[in-house]
């Protein structure tokens, strides 16, 4: 070969006056800590045997006192590679041996191609560069002060390049190497994690359904033709996902599609969202046309008319409408204007005519829906209505009597002192959650307390609230191992050993933990902006874990 060649050929070894150089033993090792060190170590291993070959030819077949066995013999080359592993090209600042610099050249394009080096350690024109030093004493072509070299280009013309061809983590990446002090650095940032939820609006179902409550909470207007996109979904939780997400954003582009879900819609509460977002867009006119059509339908369209009818002004035609819904002999629609009423944009004696003769319903649902409307009052209820509720704590109906200590809690709470030790333990869960704001204002920890191990969630919930106030630690210690997500949700607002929470809950199996978590990951351990990038570039393309990190940074800066 060529190599052997340069030390003399074949044959016998030539003659030397004296004993020739010792062999090597292996080459040293490269520093672990180096950037790219795993891939330097692979190219390392590529370049040993061929160059170690040729040293120990030299040694063998060469006079010691032969230039090739100069042990301070050192050249540096400058590879360059593709993303796919081919040799582009290599430049040498040379030892000043001919030979021993061709043999450095042979070496290295023997070894083409390299496998793919890892995108992160490309430059900004998608190769990689190495300086490489071959050496003629123990350090041989070891990875020993190789390093990756960068050649930079403008940073935000690197992005969006990559952003554009959906190379979203060398995105990432290239935006984290800016320093902290670059103007650019927020800005190219937002960029990078707008795209993240972007990706993720376009991955599965659990993905889409994190990217729209991200663009949501984020309030990212200029996702909204692609959340509109999804509010076609034949998924129904992504659809409704979608137009919740978009009655929130609030942009006037997604009017058309809102009207055509609160048309399609049975849902009380998404109606309730959407007509909120459409007024909110200059759309009210058209929500109260299509509000006082679905009041015009069935049963269950009548029942989401009513759930809409809070965000709307009043008007003749809604007014005419209630009167109708409050002679209805059906009893949901009877509650179910209650519960509207205590809100909407009617004339008080509306409002107080409606809310009385409900309380005095024939039917439990509706006096129990009515009841609890009134803790929904933004006013203070007449007396004779809060006379009425200490009367309801006794109604046979258990619904009632809930409704009845929720509202009695914001309006007359000291009527319940002498009922609480009764009402803690009523077997409606409803009234057991309802005490808790009363025992609260007693400091009744202890009873609050033993409400932390309720059957239901509910309670477990308000009562965790309550106590959180108190006795934070404490509390911390029992919601992250609770069941329900509901729960491990109120230690992730106890500030109070935060760290140990986000540990505990760094792998719960709740995405809406894990987001939470994410968020005050974000804002509470000062982690740099660099670092988020970095991060969010090793997670898996379009997935939920990636939409969170994004979420997470946006709405910290």
């Amino acid at each position: 070969m060529a190599l052997v060649a340069a030390c003399g050929g074949g044959g016998a070894a030539a003659p030397t006056a004296r004993p020739p150089l010792l062999p090597w033993g292996e080459p040293a090792l490269g520093d672990p800590a180096a950037e790219g060190a795993p891939y330097l170590a692979l190219v390392a291993a590529r370049l040993a045997p061929e160059w170690r070959h040729f040293l120990e030819d030299c040694r063998v077949r060469l006079p010691i006192e032969h230039p090739l066995n100069e042990l301070g013999l050192e050249a540096t080359a400058a590879i360059i590679v593709d993303a796919k592993g081919a040799l582009v090209s290599h430049e040498l600042r040379g030892s000043g041996n001919a030979d021993f610099d061709a043999a450095v050249g042979e070496v290295i394009a023997s070894i083409s191609p390299l496998p793919p080096p890892p995108a992160w350690l490309l430059s900004d024109d998608d190769l990689l560069r190495l300086s490489w030093r071959f050496a003629r004493d123990q350090r041989q072509a070891s990875a020993v002060g190789a390093q990756v070299e960068w050649l930079e280009q403008p940073a935000a013309q690197v992005v969006a390049r990559r952003l554009g061809v959906g190379d979203l983590g060398g995105a990432a990446r290239r935006a984290a190497r800016l320093p902290d002090g670059d103007a650019q650095l927020r800005e190219i940032a937002r960029q990078v994690f707008v795209a993240a939820i972007a990706e993720g609006l376009g991955g599965d179902g659990q993905a889409q359904r994190a990217a729209i409550e991200a663009a949501r909470r984020a309030a990212l207007r200029e996702l909204t033709p692609q959340v509109v996109t999804l509010a076609g979904s034949t998924d129904p939780a992504v659809r409704g996902a979608a137009a919740r997400a978009l009655a929130a954003l609030e942009d006037p582009a997604a009017a058309p599609t809102l009207l055509e879900h609160l048309a399609a819609t049975r849902d009380p509460r998404l109606a309730a969202a959407l007509v909120r977002g459409l007024a909110a867009m200059g759309a009210a006119a058209d929500a109260e046309r299509a509000v006082l059509k679905l009041g015009d339908g069935d049963r269950d369209a009548q029942l989401t008319a009513l759930g809409a009818l809070a965000e709307l002004p009043s008007s003749p035609a809604l007014l005419a409408r209630v009167t109708r819904w409050s002679t209805s002999r059906d009893a949901a629609l009877r509650a179910g204007l209650c519960t509207a009423v205590a809100t909407a944009k009617v004339p008080a004696a509306v409002r107080w005519d409606l809310l009385g003769r409900g309380m005095d319903d024939r039917d439990g649902s509706t006096r129990a829906a009515c009841t609890a409307a009134l803790h929904e009052l933004a006013v203070r209820p007449l007396p004779w209505m809060r006379a009425a509720l200490r009367r309801l704590i006794d109604d046979r109906d258990q619904r009632v009597r809930a409704a009845a200590i929720t509202s009695l809690m914001r309006w007359d709470p000291l009527r319940l002192d002498e009922r609480l030790r009764t009402l803690v333990a009523d077997s409606n869960p409803d009234v057991r959650a309802a005490t808790v704001a009363a025992l609260s204002r007693r400091s009744e920890t202890d009873a609050l307390r033993a409400l932390l191990s309720d059957p239901e969630p509910m309670v477990r919930r308000t009562a965790a609230l309550a106590l959180a106030l108190v006795d934070g630690p404490a509390v911390r210690d029992v919601a992250v191992r609770d069941a329900d997500p509901r729960v491990r949700l109120v230690a992730l607002e106890i500030r109070e050993g935060l760290p140990v929470t986000l540990k505990a809950l760094a792998n719960d199996e709740s995405p809406e933990v894990r987001t939470e978590v994410e968020v005050l990951h974000v804002t509470h351990r000062g982690e740099s902006l660099q670092s988020g990038l970095v991060r969010l570039a090793g997670t898996q393309a379009a997935s939920p874990e990636r939409v969170r990190i994004a979420l997470a940074w946006l709405l910290a800066t």
